[in-house]
């Protein structure tokens, strides 16, 4: 697995947490089960560092906010 997304930024996109800013320090894939208990299916995840609290996270990446410089060099979020 590439390692892409390590050193980003990014924001949860959870209401409840907006304005939290974190850092992407490793990726995994997570395999996740069904009800029947049958497995299979991965899903990419990240821990992220909130750099607001010092804790570590594991998300699914689809739960985040990620950063990316605009053409004037501005840092702006998808």
């Amino acid at each position: 697995m590439k390692h892409h997304t390590i050193g980003r930024l990014v924001k949860h996109k959870n209401p409840s947490r907006a304005g939290q800013t974190g850092i992407v320090v490793s990726e995994r894939l997570k395999e996740t089960y069904d009800e029947t208990g049958l497995g299979g299916c991965f899903v990419p995840q990240v821990k992220v560092e909130w750099l607001s609290e010092g804790k570590q996270q594991w998300l699914s990446r689809k739960l985040l906010k990620w950063s990316f410089e605009d053409e004037s060099g501005d840092i702006k979020w998808s």
